[in-house]
């Protein structure tokens, strides 16, 4: 804990100091709009990818059996003997001791991930078939996480390839418990279409994606994780481990939100955030995620701290999750079904880590936008005709869809639920269905 405070102080130190102006995140010129655009970014800025000579990428070229051997070793951070096997003599007789993968192929190799073919070859620059991608998969999430799959019946193998993949009697035997166990823990999914194409080559893209997968496993995918505080120009700040550190962005940052390459502007109060900093403290890559939900409780568990919204979603709340019901604090027992709430989720475990829970004493369809006694009031008209002027607390919340909003987005014929403080003034506002704009 002292190690991580000492880190955070001396990065806001750097950054007080200007020292991040020394690097800029890598820039590949052939992967903006692909699919796999912000998996080899977080990759490149990671470290671990770099490109070809000529500044591509080459996302849709397939990837060599060497290049992949380099990926799974640089990935797990497995490289550090890298430098000492150069010129080792290799295990496999077309690798050659010079070749520039040998050392990534003999580290492969040392850790049970790899293995050559009966006579003796590795095949370093023939396509990695996508069934061998997933055997070294599942073998590098073992070597990390320390479980092995549970051993299954070869037709029960084939029984639950049969549920995933459309073409699984194309599996070799030999490979189909290691593409079932990786598809089990996330490691590789079929394609749209709903089969795997087990004798297809591997992209480079997709090797992108399974190694981003591998990161996550490992809580190695970001420097830094928190919750966005405040966003500035070109000043992040954010809230990490409980000490608040502000980080310049430069414009050569790759900013995602929600997996959508953007900018700084993209990024919002309430979101989760990751960093990825190079080795001099700048800040190469940001992804900002906002997964939060809101909803009616259709179901509610207080032992299991289970909410299960109307629409069928199911969430489990941790243990520390603050919970608020119409701004007092309060527990999760104390909640109903029929509550609405605004249920903020944890990317890293998809539970729930906050929940806004409110019980509306107002509802009705505002039917104009204006002041009352000089303040910024809406006027409501609920169901039974009911006029009221209606003003926001100073820290009110406004409430469209799962987007935390500010007063001045509501206008005239939204439908909206109202929760009001002791002093009769709006704590909460839920639009519940936006009026049409002309």
């Amino acid at each position: 804990m002292k190690k991580a405070r000492f880190f955070l102080i001396t990065l806001l130190l750097w950054i007080l100091l200007g020292g991040l102006v020394s690097a800029e995140s890598v820039r590949l010129s052939d992967i903006d709009g692909h699919w796999a655009e912000r998996s080899i970014n977080l990759l490149a800025a990671q470290g671990i990818v770099h490109g070809l000579p000529d500044g591509t990428f080459d996302p849709n070229g397939y990837i060599s059996r060497a290049e992949f051997a380099k990926l799974l070793v640089t990935t797990l951070r497995m490289d550090g003997d890298y430098i000492n096997l150069r010129n080792t003599t290799s295990r496999f007789l077309d690798v050659p001791r010079s070749y520039w993968g040998n050392p990534y192929i003999i580290i492969a190799n040392d850790l049970g991930l790899i293995d050559g073919y009966p006579d003796s070859t590795f095949r370093p620059n023939e396509p990695i078939r996508r069934s061998e991608v997933a055997k070294m998969s599942v073998l590098s999430y073992s070597l990390i996480s320390g479980e092995t799959p549970i051993k299954v019946s070869h037709t029960l193998n084939r029984q639950k390839a049969g549920v995933y993949f459309s073409d699984s009697m194309d599996i070799p035997a030999w490979s189909l418990e290691y593409v079932v166990s990786a598809y089990e823990v996330g490691l590789v999914q079929g394609y749209p279409e709903g089969d795997f194409r087990p004798d297809g080559y591997t992209t480079r893209a997709e090797a992108a994606v399974i190694m981003e997968r591998l990161l996550d496993k490992q809580k190695l995918t970001y420097d830094l994780w928190g919750d966005v505080l405040k966003v500035e120009s070109n000043r992040l700040t954010m809230l990490v481990s409980g000490t608040e550190i502000t980080l310049r962005i430069l414009p050569s940052t790759h900013v995602y939100r929600n997996g959508e390459s953007g900018n700084l502007e993209s990024v919002q109060l309430t979101d989760q955030v990751g960093v990825v900093l190079s080795a001099h403290g700048t800040v190469l890559f940001v992804d900002a995620w906002h997964g939060d939900r809101y909803g009616k409780i259709g179901q509610l568990s207080t032992s299991r701290r289970t909410i299960t919204f109307e629409n069928g979603e199911t969430f489990y709340i941790s243990r520390n999750a603050p919970v608020y019901l119409n701004g007092h604090q309060a527990s999760i027992s104390s909640l109903s079904q029929g509550d609405y709430v605004y249920l903020m989720v944890d990317k890293l475990t998809g539970w729930g880590r906050s929940i806004l829970a409110y019980r509306p004493g107002l509802s009705g369809t505002v039917q104009s936008v204006g002041e009352f006694q000089g303040e910024p009031a809406i006027k409501l008209v609920t169901i039974f005709g009911e006029e009221h002027w209606l003003q926001g607390s100073s820290d009110v919340l406004v409430l469209e869809g799962s987007e935390l909003r500010n007063w001045s987005v509501l206008t005239e014929r939204d439908q909206v639920q109202v929760v009001l403080d002791k002093d009769g003034l709006a704590k909460l506002v839920v639009i519940t269905k936006k009026a049409n704009r002309r």
